[in-house]
């Protein structure tokens, strides 16, 4: 539910801010508000899509910085004060979002007075997810680079197949970028792919669409084939994978449910002490980021286990130590 929050439905909120944008974009003479609330709507969405997440808003804003700047003396752009107002409030959210109390708050509490967070063991970890993140975007990126190939070698008549294919290029770098950012993190979650995930596929959806709008021939069958069934081997494979993670995660937690359930009853009022979940440490790999992990921590102050006592209506719960095994 909290990864939907943070990541689905922002993300889907992002896109529809930013459709007024691509329609201008696609028809520069064309008035996309005729509304002189227009510009002060805008500019309230834009607060809220900027304050949605860290390493998207930031890569989307300069972006939108240089396409601005670009059609500086573009009469039609000129006129419209929405497209102006709506970056404002894109930057504002940003803003809000970046300088927000509780970021420096969870800062200070993970790394204290320290003047470095990014050290060498970070950035070899920060290396691995990348290739994995890499590894679960292969076949689109293959998709996408193979494409641009092709396309270098036909002619084009018309100024619209040339605008799609800067399009996608912008969405390719927006992916690149929103991974390529996290380096400069103390963390490197996989979830922070989620929206690199979802301007990839787009870049993917508009060349798809040039095949069959062009009759362009991106890829050939051969290639095709091989797309085809690479990824309907990595789907069955992470399937199974996730499906049994699944599986042994739900048994570990229904034990753990049987044991909080028997101690509201016996140890109420008692801190109740609980085996740590058996680490799969290899599955989260062959899931292909699927696998959801259920974090308990040996301090009953730690926040995951006061959330978890408070919802269970029990005094604190903390795992075995490894000293006490």
């Amino acid at each position: 539910i909290g990864g939907s929050l943070n990541y689905v439905w922002t993300t889907v909120y992002l896109l529809f801010f930013l459709i007024p944008y691509i329609r201008k974009y696609y028809d520069p003479n064309k008035t996309v508000f005729k509304s002189s609330l227009g510009p002060l709507g805008m500019c309230f969405c834009g607060i809220l899509a900027g304050w949605t997440n860290e390493n998207t808003i930031c890569w989307i804003i300069l972006l939108m910085c240089f396409y601005l700047f670009s059609k500086r003396k573009d009469s039609h752009f000129i006129k419209e004060a929405w497209l102006y107002t709506g970056l404002a409030g894109l930057i504002i959210g940003y803003g809000l979002l970046m300088f927000a109390p509780g970021n420096a708050n969870r800062f200070y509490l993970d790394y204290g007075q320290s003047s470095s967070f990014i050290t060498r063991p970070i950035l070899i970890e920060h290396c691995k997810m990348a290739g994995l993140i890499f590894i679960f975007h292969a076949v689109m990126w293959y998709f996408c680079i193979r494409s641009f190939i092709s396309l270098k070698k036909i002619k084009f008549d018309t100024q619209s197949i040339t605008k799609e294919i800067i399009l996608v290029k912008c969405f390719c770098i927006l992916s690149f970028s929103m991974c390529g950012i996290m380096f400069l993190s103390p963390e490197f979650p996989p979830r922070s792919a989620f929206q690199s995930t979802v301007f990839l596929i787009l870049a993917c959806g508009v060349l798809l669409r040039l095949q069959e709008d062009y009759g362009i021939t991106l890829i050939k069958d051969v290639a095709k084939k091989f797309l085809i069934y690479t990824g309907c081997c990595y789907f069955l494979a992470t399937s199974a994978v996730t499906i049994y993670s699944f599986y042994n995660t739900r048994e570990q937690y229904q034990a753990l449910l049987d044991t909080v359930k028997q101690a509201q009853i016996t140890q109420k009022d008692e801190i109740i002490t609980v085996k740590p979940f058996e680490e799969l440490n290899d599955v989260f790999f062959w899931s292909g980021m699927h696998t959801i992990t259920y974090v308990l921590s040996d301090n009953v102050n730690f926040w995951s286990n006061v959330a978890f006592s408070r919802y269970y209506g029990i005094k604190g719960i903390r795992v075995v130590r490894k000293d006490e095994e």
